[in-house]
């Protein structure tokens, strides 16, 4: 019950943080102009589907990959590099098969997501369930 409150509350954290730091990024790096408006109008819709995202996909995903680390777990000092390299292997899936091409504005639309969200999950585990 905790790994599922944890999710949750994880999905809760990583997603506005997630859309500020792509919203950010795309205001700092284009030129363009960008009303107060466009800026929160963009993290509340980003916010929204990474929360579905991020239900659909990721806690499936963090099942998935927590089960692989506990079979081959072999020293605590290892768990956050490995769950680290892990998560990559489905955020480069996802943006090949939902991307056109990968480029670096593709891994960046991608990665920044799945790297907040697995920091976020990541250290509420180990403060809250493990």
């Amino acid at each position: 019950m905790k790994k599922f409150i944890v999710l949750v509350l994880s999905i809760a954290v990583a997603a506005p943080i997630s859309a500020i730091l792509l919203v950010l990024s795309d205001v700092l790096l284009k030129t363009d102009e960008y009303s107060l408006a466009m800026i929160v109008g963009s993290i509340m819709t980003i916010t929204l589907y990474e929360m579905i995202i991020y239900l659909v996909v990721g806690i499936p995903v963090t099942l998935i990959i927590d089960f692989i680390i506990k079979r081959i777990r072999n020293n605590n000092k290892w768990d956050y590099l490995l769950t680290v390299a892990l998560y990559l292997i489905p955020a480069l899936l996802v943006a090949r098969l939902l991307l056109d091409e990968i480029s670096v504005e593709t891994l960046t639309f991608v990665l920044i997501p799945v790297y907040v969200y697995v920091h976020v999950v990541y250290f509420l585990e180990k403060k809250y369930v493990c």
